[in-house]
């Protein structure tokens, strides 16, 4: 199937951000076969595309994704329907790997019904953001069957790195915006987080921007931050999270440079960034050559 637009589905991009959006409003985008393969086409392309960070999955319409298409379903005959099923399935499950996967940063946009196939999507992206008329419905029960594109698996388990993802991010944004303090004052609540539900998934980043803020809000903690980049570090190493590895090496890299330890920083952070064999035109591994450059 080919990735260019179509009816079913449009993609565009602006930056480093791509939009997909769901274009069967007329049947509230239930999922088919044409629709289910040109996602998996459209998001193996845009995951090879290097100039794309973030993919925003959206629905025109009146809704999101109201689930399978079960008019074209029914009108299958009974012995045709778990290939039908299948073709739709596949694909999905595979795009919805792809991504879980990729370093893209995948966001659904929802609003209207969020059902079935529609709510596992939302459900396997790295952030939801639902508008006031989103309503969320597994459906599988009304058709008698269990949850299908890792719903039933997702559901359990985003809703607490999720939240910590959202608190890292609002962290970030204080620093940009220079109010560290702020940004500290989440970054704890984000550790409280982890530490009351267990979810530690983007706990090294956490500890990253721990340490960027602090040197952000004084110069005098360069030994705190110091030991928040080798704990995000070290975090991690034991998770083999090796794009969250490099964020953490190249902020201790970075103090260790200003602080006159050039060696050290360059055999610390040049380790790290020929473990990569690609995605080299990504910003962290810009971000990783250019100080590297700076240390030659």
């Amino acid at each position: 199937m080919s990735p260019a637009n179509s009816p079913l589905i449009d993609v565009t991009q602006f930056g480093g951000v791509a939009q997909l959006r769901f274009n069967r409003p007329e049947a509230l985008n239930a999922l088919n076969v044409p629709m289910a393969e040109e996602f998996k086409a459209h998001v193996d392309r845009l995951i090879g595309t290097p100039s794309v960070r973030v993919l925003l999955i959206a629905g025109a319409g009146r809704a999101f994704m109201a689930g399978g298409d079960l008019k074209a379903f029914l009108m299958t005959p009974a012995e045709g329907r778990a290939q039908l099923s299948r073709r739709i399935i596949i694909p999905l499950h595979q795009a919805l790997l792809a991504l879980a996967e990729s370093p893209l940063i995948s966001i659904a946009a929802v609003h209207g019904a969020v059902a079935g196939a529609g709510m596992s999507i939302a459900l396997g992206t790295d952030l939801a953001l639902a508008s006031g008329d989103a309503t969320f419905s597994f459906a599988y029960p009304k058709v008698a069957v269990s949850p299908d594109c890792g719903g039933s698996f997702w559901l359990t388990r985003v809703l607490g790195w999720r939240r910590a993802i959202e608190i890292a991010l609002l962290a970030e944004a204080h620093g940009t915006l220079g109010e560290p303090v702020a940004g500290l004052a989440v970054l704890a609540e984000a550790l409280t987080h982890a530490d009351t539900t267990g979810e530690r998934w983007y706990e090294s980043e956490i500890y990253r921007l721990k340490g960027e803020l602090l040197l952000q809000q004084n110069s005098d903690n360069q030994a705190e931050a110091e030991t928040c980049f080798h704990q995000a570090i070290a975090i991690a190493q034991n998770q083999q999270a090796k794009s969250l590895e490099l964020r953490a090496t190249t902020s201790l890299a970075r103090l260790w440079h200003q602080q006159g330890k050039r060696q050290e920083a360059q055999d610390l952070l040049a380790a790290v960034y020929h473990w990569f064999t690609e995605g080299f035109d990504t910003a962290d591994l810009k971000d990783a050559k250019a100080l590297l450059d700076e240390l030659a």
